[in-house]
C-alpha cells in the first residue's frame, strides 16, 4: 500500500504520510520492534506539508489541520522520549 501510494500520489501527498504511519502502527501491533524510523519519516513529511500549506490557509483550516493531526504529534513525541 505504501509503495502504491508513493508511486501514484507522490511522497508529498497526505495519504502517503498516512500509509507510512499505518505501516509503522501495523509493525508495532504485530509485535515487531517499534519502527520509529518509519513513523518519523511520515511525521517529517507531514510537517513539511503543513509548513507549505498552513501559511496560505484560513484560520479555521489551520485549526482543523492541527486538531486532526494532534494525535499523530502526541504519538511521535511519546515515542521520541
Amino acid at each position: 500500500m505504501l509503495t502504491q501510494a508513493e508511486r501514484v500520489l507522490g511522497d508529498e501527498h497526505p495519504y502517503s504520510f498516512d500509509a507510512l504511519n499505518g505501516l509503522a502502527m501495523a509493525l508495532k501491533g504485530r509485535g515487531d520492534e517499534w519502527k520509529r524510523s518509519t513513523f518519523t519519516r511520515g511525521f517529517l513529511r507531514r510537517t513539511q506539508f503543513l509548513d507549505r500549506v498552513l501559511w496560505v490557509t484560513g484560520e479555521n483550516a489551520r485549526e482543523g489541520y492541527i486538531r486532526l493531526h494532534r494525535p499523530e504529534l502526541m504519538t511521535y513525541l511519546e515515542r521520541s522520549s
